[in-house]
């Protein structure tokens, strides 16, 4: 018998709520998975075969505005220093 989507969000609430974690949706953990991935390194192509898209522009849309802040960052920080 498959267990439903709410149920698994429930199981999943009650465990990091146990574990003290910072409130977080199954949704979220994907998208923590992921940053991981691009953060050790993995490629596009391989990130978007661990997520199960079959369009790598779904990978990349989130790739680029996951990494758009951190460019920002960088340049005000280096702005600053000079």
């Amino acid at each position: 018998m498959p267990i439903s989507l709410e149920l698994l969000r429930k199981i999943f609430k009650k465990h990091v709520t146990q574990i003290a974690l910072p409130d977080m949706t199954l949704h979220g953990l994907r998208h923590s998975f992921a940053t991981r991935m691009f953060d050790k390194g993995y490629d596009v192509k391989e990130v978007q075969e661990h997520l199960g898209h079959t369009n790598m522009n779904t990978t990349m849309d989130f790739h680029i505005s996951r990494i758009k802040p951190r460019r920002k960052i960088t340049k005000m920080t280096c702005s600053k220093k000079v």
